[in-house]
Parts: C-alpha cells; sequence; structure tokens
C-alpha cells in the first residue's frame, strides 16, 4: 500500500469459501475452487485527475497482481477489464478452451468483455 499512487487506491479481502469449493473447476466457468479469501486490488483516483493518474494507478494494480500471483491457487474473471487478457488463464485454467468456443458463438460482438477477457484462440 505504501506504493499506491493514492489514498484512492486500496486492497481488500473478500471471503469466499464455503461454498465456492463444493463444485470442481471443470464444472462451472471459474476454476479458483478452492480459495478461502479473494485478495482484489483497486485501481481508483477522481474523474479530475484521470489523465494525470490512470497511468500510475493502472500499473500499480497490475505491479501487485503479478507480484501476488504466483502464491495463488487463481483469479476471479469477474474482476478483470477487458484488457487483462494476461490474467484470463489464471482465472479460467483448463476451461479457457471451451469457454473460448462458447464466446465465439454467442459473443461474436464482444458484449461480455468486462470479467471474461479471453483473447481469441
Amino acid at each position: 500500500m505504501r506504493e499506491a499512487p493514492n489514498r484512492h487506491c486500496f486492497v481488500h479481502l473478500q471471503h469466499a469459501g464455503g461454498s465456492v469449493g463444493e463444485r470442481a473447476p471443470e464444472e462451472t466457468a471459474f476454476a479458483a475452487r478452492r480459495t478461502e479469501w479473494s485478495v482484489v486490488i483497486s485501481a481508483s483516483w477522481p474523474l479530475s485527475e484521470d489523465t494525470r493518474l490512470r497511468p500510475p494507478c493502472t500499473a500499480w494494480a497490475l505491479e501487485a497482481a503479478r507480484a501476488l500471483l504466483p502464491g495463488a491457487v487463481g483469479i476471479y474473471g469477474t474482476d478483470l477489464g477487458p484488457e487483462d487478457t494476461e490474467f484470463a488463464p489464471s482465472a479460467f485454467g483448463e476451461n479457457a478452451h471451451e469457454l473460448r468456443r462458447l464466446k465465439q458463438k454467442w459473443d461474436k460482438g464482444g458484449m461480455f468483455s468486462c470479467g471474461f477477457p479471453l483473447a481469441p484462440s
């Protein structure tokens, strides 16, 4: 947090255990079923300072996610934005191939690109 570009950026923990782990990863779109807690990294800034703060805030969030990922069981896909394709494999695991196929069939216009940033295979 000391590295955060402004006081609006934050990290919080969200409980995810319990029922989340009752299904196998291949039964749902979300592969990280064994998690008990989710670490949510939020890059935020005042709209009036968008031009100045967007680049450092975004870089801070990406750097934090990359630093935490090696010790994580995965990423919750709904927390991803449309540009976050580098994190999609960690969100969808072995399910990514089937999800890409379904996305190509049912979402040709890219309406569901936020939260499901699957690049075409």
